[in-house]
């Protein structure tokens, strides 16, 4: 119930600064009509930054409904612009944007040939409908004003800072944890010594 509490006036209250955003924006747009040119397209610069700004700041809050009894929280420094939940879904114009960003790097680096290929990215399963579907039902996104705010410890490893998970969760930040995972195996009967050696290539 606190949790609910605390989490509704963090909602109340980055509305209130939205709110006070656009009233601010269609302030400095509309007053003045007969300003020259030059001053509207300084104030429409000024609001596009501000817009920006605001899109870059916060938190996102992830809260999974296992059932109606238990939930789950993550929590991390992804900002208000990109907290949804486009971050579970993976779609044909993603994967073909994977596919030309990994050919790119593939024309670069050669020797990565391999590491690409054991990777596994470029053969990920696309989201069905159904998946899609079940993952809004399941899965709500909050953006908040920081996650230790509502609980989480600023020394939690998995707090990463923004440019960090934004990276994390990019194609190229995918395949660095990916071909360093294989770098870091311990040769076995599965695994072979050349493909070790070929990732640690790769990732020099």
């Amino acid at each position: 119930m606190k949790f609910d509490l605390k989490l509704k006036n963090f909602q109340i209250r980055n509305l209130l600064k939205l709110g006070l955003l656009f009233i601010f924006l269609f302030y400095f747009t509309c007053k003045n009509p007969e300003k020259n040119i030059q001053e509207r397209e300084e104030a429409k610069n000024k609001n596009l930054l501000l817009l920006i700004g605001f899109r870059d700041s916060g938190n996102c809050l992830r809260i999974e409904t296992i059932n109606s009894t238990q939930k789950n929280l993550y929590c991390s420094r992804l900002p208000n612009g990109i907290c949804n939940t486009n971050l579970l879904i993976y779609t044909k114009e993603e994967k073909n944007k994977r596919v030309v960003e990994y050919s790119e790097y593939l024309d670069k680096y050669s020797i990565c040939k391999n590491p690409i290929a054991l990777s596994g990215l470029y053969t990920e399963k696309l989201t069905t409908d159904a998946e899609i579907q079940d993952i809004k039902t399941n899965n709500n996104f909050k953006s908040i004003n920081s996650c230790e705010e509502i609980g989480f410890s600023n020394s939690d490893k998995s707090l990463f800072n923004k440019d960090e998970i934004i990276y994390l969760n990019s194609d190229r930040g995918k395949l660095g944890i990916s071909i360093a995972s294989q770098a870091n195996q311990t040769v076995s009967f599965f695994v072979k010594e050349s493909t070790i050696n070929e990732a640690k290539d790769c990732l020099n």
